[in-house]
Order: C-alpha cells, then sequence, then structure tokens
C-alpha cells in the first residue's frame, strides 16, 4: 500500500510477461513489465511517477548427487546457489507512461559461461531463474520477486564458452533425447506479482 498526503492510498499490479522455461547459452533473458493500477483499492484518480529501479535475474543452480547405501535407500545430496547474475535494461527509459500502455521492455546481457542443464549417472545439474523487480512510487520503493524454472542448452550452432565455466561436469556428453528441442522453448504462464495494496 501506497500512502500519501491526507489518507491517499495507490495500488497497482505488476505482472512480467515472456519469461521462458528454455534458453541457450548465448541468449538474453527478455520480457515485458506491466503495471496496472488497481482501482478497487486506490483512492487517488491519477497514477503517480512509476520508475522500474532495476530488474536482476540470478541463475540458481541446483547440482544433485545421487549415493547409494548399502543399508538404506538411495542418498540425494543437492547444492544449491547462485552462479550468475543478470542485469537488464528497460526501454524506453523514464517512468512508466500512458503512451505506452505503462509497459516496458526489459533485456539483459546474454548468457555465457554457465554449463548446461544435464543428467548423467547420478550427477544432475538444474537451474531457475530468480527474476527480482524494485520500483520506486511516489518515493516509496517496491520488490518483488520470483523464481521460474529453466533449461540452459548449449548455444545454437554449437559454439560455445562452457570451458570457461570450471568444473561443473560434463554437461556436453549429455544424450539428446533427455533435453527439449530448441525450437520447442515453452514460456511458463504470465509472471504475476503479488498486489502492491
Amino acid at each position: 500500500m501506497l500512502k500519501g498526503g491526507e489518507d491517499h492510498t495507490y495500488c497497482f499490479d505488476v505482472s512480467c510477461v515472456g519469461l521462458v522455461r528454455e534458453m541457450c547459452l548465448g541468449q538474453a533473458v527478455s520480457a515485458e513489465v506491466r503495471v496496472r493500477t488497481n482501482s478497487e483499492q486506490s483512492t487517488i484518480n491519477h497514477v503517480p511517477e512509476i520508475l522500474l529501479d532495476h530488474f536482476k535475474v540470478d541463475i540458481v543452480a541446483l547440482t544433485t548427487v545421487e549415493m547409494d547405501q548399502h543399508w538404506s535407500s538411495p542418498m540425494r545430496m543437492p547444492d544449491t546457489g547462485v552462479i550468475h547474475t543478470l542485469h537488464g535494461v528497460a526501454t524506453p527509459p523514464g517512468p512508466f507512461t500512458k503512451a505506452h500502455d505503462y509497459t516496458k521492455v526489459v533485456n539483459t546481457q546474454p548468457l555465457v559461461d554457465v554449463p548446461s542443464t544435464f543428467k548423467i549417472g547420478k550427477i544432475s545439474r538444474a537451474y531457475k531463474l530468480r527474476v527480482e523487480l524494485q520500483f520506486t512510487v511516489a518515493g516509496q520503493s517496491r520488490q518483488v520477486r520470483r523464481d521460474v524454472p529453466v533449461t540452459i542448452h548449449p548455444p545454437v550452432g554449437g559454439v560455445h564458452r562452457e570451458a570457461q565455466a570450471g568444473p561443473a561436469g560434463p554437461s556436453t556428453a549429455m544424450e539428446e533425447e533427455q533435453l527439449p528441442a530448441y525450437d520447442e522453448a515453452a514460456a511458463p504462464p504470465p509472471f504475476v506479482a503479488e498486489k502492491f495494496n
């Protein structure tokens, strides 16, 4: 809830559309960020200045090793951590405006130096995008974050930089049938942030 003088309140909803569930190395993260006034909960009729302060995408890796134990069931040893961060640039610059339907297109730099998603034997590497947006509205900051599962493929054309990423597993030895085809990337449901109210 954003409150101003004389008990005025402005509420807005945020959506982030276009985040993919599959991407290739060398590809940027792109999305449309939209803000909409929540007229049912707002007590003012005008839209105050809304700025997108930052759009950050952390690449979170989950590496799992299954360990056999003769005296019990197999044990999974997961290891999770942020291994790369991408920062987005929004266009058009400046505040959200009616002329652009209160929408901005955000693109990050290309994703590089990250091993592909893989599973070989008892070792696997999976990823998720941790998307964080921060807004300034009428001088007040609001932040929202969401995790989106993603499969990372080698780059199109086979030219890649995975060798520079360090020891992260034999991702290039992955059998083709275990990963979806590049051209079958499916978009997840629209990212709808919790309402700011």
